[in-house]
C-alpha cells in the first residue's frame, strides 16, 4: 500500500518553523507560538493569489534539503532497516500485537490470522522511506480498520482521472504529514508523493503545502498516540543519539501514560 485510495508570508511564521525544525533540537516552540503561526498560515493559504514559491519555501523550512536521502546512502550508515524495524517492534509488538516486516514489490497491511498471530505492516523493497510511509498509515488507522487487510481500502494505480486523483490526495495529506514529521525526527529528507504518472495534471506544489500545513497542525494540536510515541523514539535514537533500548524507554513511557491497559492488543495463547 504505497498510497491508499478510499472512496510565509509573515516573517514570524518562518521563525517559528525554524525553531521547530532546527536539526538536533530537543524542544518545540511555545504552544501559543504554534497556534499563532498556524492561524497566520491558514489565512495565507486561503488566499488564491498566494504565490507558489512561498508554498515551496514553507516546505523547505519544515524539511531542509540538506537532510540526506536514506535510499542513496551506503548501508554502513545509520539508516539501517534493522533499526527502524527494531524501534517499531519494540514499541508496538507487545502493546498492539503489530510488527514491521520487510516485503517485496508491493507494501501491504495484513491483520493477524491465517497462521500468523500478529498484525503485519509490510513495507516495499527494503526502502527505508517506504517503511516510514506504511507506518504513517498504520498510526492513523483506527481499531476497526486495523482488523481489515490494507485497512479496508483499495488502491487505484497510475492513470487515475482528475476526480480519483483529488480523492487520493485528500486521504494522503494526513499520513504524509506524519511521514514528514517522522522523517524530520530521523533527520532524513522527505518528498511528497502524488503517485500518478498518468495524463492528469498534478499540482505538486499545492499538495506539498497542504501536507506541510497538516504537519504544523499536528505539532500544534498534538500527534495521535502511536505516532507521538514513535516520533519521540525516532528523535531520541537519531538526534539525541541514545541507545536503542533507551530510546524505546522514552517511547514506551509515552504509550503507558496515554493508553489504558484495556486497549492494548496482546497476543492470546493458542
Amino acid at each position: 500500500m504505497l498510497h491508499k485510495f478510499g472512496a510565509a508570508r509573515c516573517a514570524s511564521g518562518v521563525h517559528f518553523i525554524s525553531v521547530l525544525t532546527a536539526p538536533g533540537s530537543r524542544t518545540l516552540a511555545r504552544h501559543h507560538d504554534l497556534v499563532g503561526w498556524c492561524t497566520l498560515w491558514r489565512l495565507f493559504a486561503s488566499e488564491r493569489t498566494a504565490p507558489l514559491f512561498s508554498m515551496q519555501r514553507l516546505m523547505q523550512q519544515i524539511m531542509p534539503m540538506s537532510y540526506p536521502d536514506p535510499e542513496s546512502t551506503p548501508q554502513s550508515t545509520e539508516y539501517q532497516l534493522q533499526d527502524i524495524i527494531a524501534l517499531f517492534d519494540g514499541l508496538f509488538a507487545e502493546t498492539f500485537n503489530t510488527r514491521l516486516v520487510r516485503g517485496g514489490d508491493e507494501p501491504l497491511y495484513v491483520p493477524a490470522g491465517n497462521g500468523c498471530d500478529w498484525h503485519q505492516v509490510i513495507f516495499a523493497r527494503g526502502f527505508y522511506t517506504s517503511a516510514l510511509h506504511e507506518i504513517s498509515h498504520w498510526c492513523i488507522a483506527g481499531e476497526r480498520r486495523r482488523l481489515l487487510e490494507d485497512y479496508g481500502y483499495w488502491y487505484i494505480p497510475d492513470g487515475r482521472d482528475a476526480e480519483q486523483q483529488h480523492a487520493f490526495e485528500k486521504v494522503e495529506i494526513a499520513p504524509q504529514a506524519l511521514e514528514l514529521l517522522f522523517s524530520r525526527a530521523c533527520g532524513i529528507r522527505f518528498n511528497v508523493s502524488v503517485d500518478n504518472l498518468g495524463e492528469v495534471d498534478v499540482d505538486r506544489e499545492v499538495f506539498e503545502a497542504r501536507v506541510a500545513e497538516r504537519a504544523m497542525r499536528y505539532l500544534s494540536d498534538g500527534l495521535p498516540l502511536r505516532a507521538a510515541a514513535l516520533e519521540l523514539t525516532l528523535r531520541a535514537f537519531y538526534q539525541q543519539r541514545l541507545s536503542l533500548s533507551d530510546a524505546l524507554t522514552i517511547g514506551r513511557g509515552h504509550l503507558v501514560v496515554g493508553m489504558p491497559m484495556a486497549s492494548r492488543e496482546v497476543p492470546q495463547p493458542a
